[in-house]
């Protein structure tokens, strides 16, 4: 066997196994995020904290936003303002944060605690 056909024959392996890996694959894709609760002390605390709370958060919170509290947090969400910035496209300036780097499943969350009026 020379080389070329070993390799050709490996990824072909390689491919049914990832193939049929898939095939199980249980992904809800009408709530891919419908393992975490919707509440701000649940799960949206921590995404603001990992994602906002560096530069909107302490005592001086850029643009006197602070996301690092549950009653300012509530009305940013509930103004349409934070979710409008992360929603944005990545290559756009007003994006937040600036690296555009929320996950698609922690924007549908917050989208759904906002929708159920922000619980805490």
């Amino acid at each position: 066997m020379h080389a070329g056909h070993f390799s050709f024959s490996f990824c072909a392996i390689a491919w049914i196994a990832l193939a049929s890996g898939m095939a199980g694959c249980s992904y809800n894709t009408e709530q891919p995020c419908s393992d975490r609760t919707a509440t701000y002390n649940a799960s949206v605390a921590a995404i603001f904290n990992a994602q906002c709370a560096g530069c909107h958060g302490g005592e001086n919170p850029e643009a006197g936003l602070a996301l690092d509290n549950y009653p300012s947090s509530v009305d940013a969400v509930l103004s349409g303002d934070v979710i409008d910035r992360i929603t944005r496209e990545t290559d756009d300036a007003l994006v937040m944060p600036p690296n555009g780097s929320f996950q698609i499943c922690d924007i549908a969350l917050i989208e759904q605690w906002a929708e159920a009026g922000a619980p805490e």
